[in-house]
């Protein structure tokens, strides 16, 4: 097979700060007719490319190369700590160690793109991974249908073909999800590997609170029997290429449409490996290292299959009240009549269906789906081309700004001070930015967020005015109010030897849960109080006599800098935190 390695859906953008830049990449992979058991040691699955899709992307498994300590056993999952940086289509380029800049010299890194998971646009699944979709639209190589077997969408370098994530039930044509038989281990602390196998410290993993479960490879354990897959991630099946029946891997998601592990291929091979087709990626080295010898027939496409495609670019913004128009225009390779139709627009849109001319005659402020379809029939079949974009509809009215947050406005001297401002638009299809008036040295204000944050306020009164402006726009609103940071009165452990000394409050920044721990067992119980800038408690807890530490759930507390006050006898000591998104 070759290929360049570049789909036809819209790919990037990859907002992880990834430098490179997906190219085609003249591939040459060697896969066998008649695949082959490998009866012997199972062929591990590596780094790089391990399959192939059928629109020439390749495949790779969980892995991002990297181990949690650099130590090489706890296995760092692509799909988690990758995330931001992956696509609509849930794709992203692994950069090239080919020395020169990308293409034409203009800045940049070669990239090789690829599919760790399954290959479908994120915005399919019920649960939102990623809202990279929401800037643009893009639609993977297939959308799984639940009432079809999924399609053949490449093959492993072994030879066997792999579907998308439905297929039959065994003895019957009754479609069903594919299940894998890998799971989340039930474990609290990463101590052990999934074979029972007991770490030392130094082998341990990070904690849950600093890295959930499933972030780590080791984090999964393969059950026999409680999917429909075995530990390849495929069975001995018959599908529709396959009426015989054939081994297959099928990527893997959950009931929610969410990537599940091992995605595509699981650890080791099924079937013997061309190994030919691992190629290196050290500076000019070809994509594979296969080479022909033998006879081929060389494939060649039938150029006369009829084709649609559009011509114009939409009208993708608008007035309330004013008529929309957008003359949309597609063109065939055959000499058909084009037919055009809306498959989702907002109510009151149509399209002419012989000119393709879209309207809708009074527009409604918003942002709007729509797509559009031309189609062709030739030779008893239908073809077709979709045009699918965001339309934004301007409302006539004055935008008007309103503050929805209260300031805080309260805080100590020395400790983490922050406020999160937020405002609302009565324009929703504008954004909003903000920017100081008047602050202070030392205070900084997230022009996106609105996050407000004083690292080491200074003793006094301060006057702050905050702008909430439209963005690319002069429409604007101001808040103002007073800050007044107080002395630091907090009270400091008075013996050095008290229990007190060696508190240690993790972690820090705190998501979830925020851990409150002395090493020394009490004998009598500490009180832990969690206070804002404003002075206010929170929440409270208690480390009881003869215990070491207590817990506290922050996913419900509001973003922002706050103080842990642990009380304990006639001792007390506090500790600055901040509670993060």
């Amino acid at each position: 097979m070759r290929c360049n390695g570049i789909p036809s859906y819209v790919i990037g953008p990859y907002r992880d700060g990834n430098p490179a830049q997906a190219v085609g990449r003249n591939y040459l992979f060697k896969l066998p007719l008649v695949p082959k058991v490998q009866t012997g040691t199972k062929t591990t699955v590596g780094l790089g490319h391990i399959g192939v899709l059928i629109n020439g992307v390749p495949i790779y498994n969980y892995a991002d190369a990297r181990s949690y300590n650099n130590a090489n056993i706890w296995h760092q999952n692509a799909i988690h700590f990758e995330r931001t940086g992956f696509d609509c289509a849930t794709g992203h380029p692994a950069p090239l160690q080919t020395g020169p800049p990308g293409p034409g010299g203009g800045g940049g890194t070669l990239g090789q793109y690829h599919h760790h998971q399954n290959p479908t646009a994120f915005n399919i699944a019920k649960v939102k991974m990623s809202d990279v979709c929401d800037m643009y639209l893009a639609d993977g190589l297939y959308v799984p249908d639940a009432t079809k077997h999924g399609p053949l969408i490449g093959f492993c370098f072994d030879g066997y073909p792999i579907y998308g994530v439905y297929g039959w039930e065994d003895g019957t044509k009754n479609v069903k999800r594919m299940k894998p038989s890998y799971r989340l281990r039930n474990i609290t602390e990463r101590t052990t590997l999934a074979n029972g196998q007991v770490l030392t410290q130094q082998q341990y993993g990070p904690t849950l609170a600093a890295q959930p479960l499933g972030a780590y490879a080791e984090d999964f354990e393969f059950v026999a029997g409680s999917g429909d897959l075995d530990d390849h991630n495929g069975r001995f099946c018959v599908t529709p290429e396959y009426p015989n029946g054939t081994y297959a891997y099928f990527a893997t998601i959950d009931e929610n449409g969410v990537s599940a592990y091992p995605y595509m291929i699981g650890p080791t091979y099924y079937g013997v490996v061309i190994t030919e087709n691992f190629g290196s990626r050290t500076p000019g080295a070809g994509s594979t290292g296969v080479t022909i010898t033998e006879t081929v027939t060389t494939y060649t496409p039938n150029t006369s299959v009829p084709a649609v495609t559009f011509s114009t670019q939409a009208v993708m913004a608008g007035k309330e009240g004013t008529p929309y128009l957008y003359n949309a225009k597609a063109q065939a390779t055959v000499n058909e009549p084009i037919s055009y139709v809306l498959e989702s627009a907002p109510t009151g849109m149509v399209v002419d269906a012989a000119s393709g001319a879209v309207s809708w005659a009074a527009p409604t402020v918003g942002r709007h789906n729509v797509s559009l379809v031309a189609k062709i029939t030739s030779g008893g079949k239908e073809y077709s081309a979709k045009q699918t974009y965001f339309l934004t509809i301007a409302s006539n009215t004055p935008v008007k700004i309103t503050f929805t947050s209260q300031p805080v406005t309260i805080g100590y001297e020395g400790k983490p001070y922050s406020y999160t401002v937020k405002a609302a638009v009565s324009d929703t299809s504008k954004r909003l930015v903000y920017r100081f008036k008047d602050s202070v040295d030392g205070m900084t204000l997230a022009r996106q967020t609105g996050i407000i944050t004083w690292q080491k306020p200074i003793a006094g009164t301060y006057p702050i005015t905050i702008r909430a402006v439209v963005a690319g726009d002069t429409i604007r609103a101001e808040q103002s109010f007073t800050l007044v940071i107080k002395p630091d009165t907090t009270t400091s452990v008075a013996e050095q030897d008290s229990p007190l000394s060696t508190t240690t409050v993790y972690p820090n920044p705190a998501n979830d849960v925020l851990v409150i721990q002395i090493t020394t067992p009490l004998m009598t119980s500490a009180n832990v109080e969690l206070v804002d800038m404003a002075g206010r408690i929170i929440q409270r807890a208690t480390i009881y006599q003869g215990s070491t530490m207590c817990f506290m759930d922050v996913q419900t507390v509001y973003a922002g800098a706050y103080v842990v006050r642990i009380t304990h006898e006639n001792n007390s000591i506090s500790y600055p935190v901040v509670i993060g998104e």
